[in-house]
């Protein structure tokens, strides 16, 4: 949801009610997308007012994507099912160039969606991705076993320590993985993940997992 709402209102309606032609174009297209990708949450829609080669990177857990195929995947598996029910986007300004169109906002929202903060599922976690990665890596080490070794709670924290330990199915050799993972906790269920895993032994076929 889009607030009509903005911190110098004056200075803004005066800023795009002087506009070119195609800055109207431009204005009109990008509002049509942004209802689609967060009015409706149409996949279908938001992609059609894209060009083939569109690019979309969010800076701050570096997700996206580049063409049309790999941006339809991250609309439709992570982004627009993770949208916060309660998202409201609140607008400050906006800038329109000759084809470049700069919107600065306000997100406010609730979490409600598991947050991972690691790799490989930074910004995407979901529980088909992580069954996926999971089911890969007993395929990688059939008896892949984890012990926690020490855990320390504080507030809404916790931290463990563990060791992971497997046979590499390929080599038939021991690996053996140390790490410490950090989980915050709301309303009694995982909230947010941090994790360092140290890399496990080499074998001949590379670290797999």
């Amino acid at each position: 949801m889009i607030k009509e709402q903005t911190v110098d209102g004056q200075a803004n309606l005066q800023a795009i009610t002087n506009l070119t032609p195609a800055q109207e174009s431009l204005q009109a297209l990008w509002e049509e997308h942004l209802q689609y990708e967060l009015g409706t949450h149409s996949t279908v829609n938001a992609l059609a007012t894209m060009v083939e080669d569109a690019y979309v990177n969010h800076i701050p857990v570096m997700t996206g994507g580049v063409g049309k195929p790999a941006l339809r995947e991250f609309y439709s598996k992570y982004l627009i099912p993770q949208i916060p029910p309660d998202l409201e986007l609140v607008p400050i300004s906006r800038t329109i160039g000759t084809d470049q169109l700069v919107d600065e906002m306000v997100a406010t929202f609730t979490h409600t969606i598991f947050i991972d903060h690691e790799e490989p599922f930074v910004g995407l976690a979901s529980p088909e991705l992580v069954k996926q990665t999971m089911d890969k890596a007993y395929v990688n080490y059939p008896d892949l076993h984890v012990t926690v070794e020490e855990t320390i709670t504080e507030g809404d924290k916790v931290i463990v320590r563990c060791l992971w330990r497997g046979t590499d199915a390929s080599t038939g050799k021991k690996m053996e993985f140390k790490g410490f993972v950090l989980w915050r906790l709301a309303d009694g269920k995982l909230a947010e993940r941090w994790a360092t895993v140290t890399p496990p032994l080499r074998s001949s076929s590379g670290v797999t997992y």
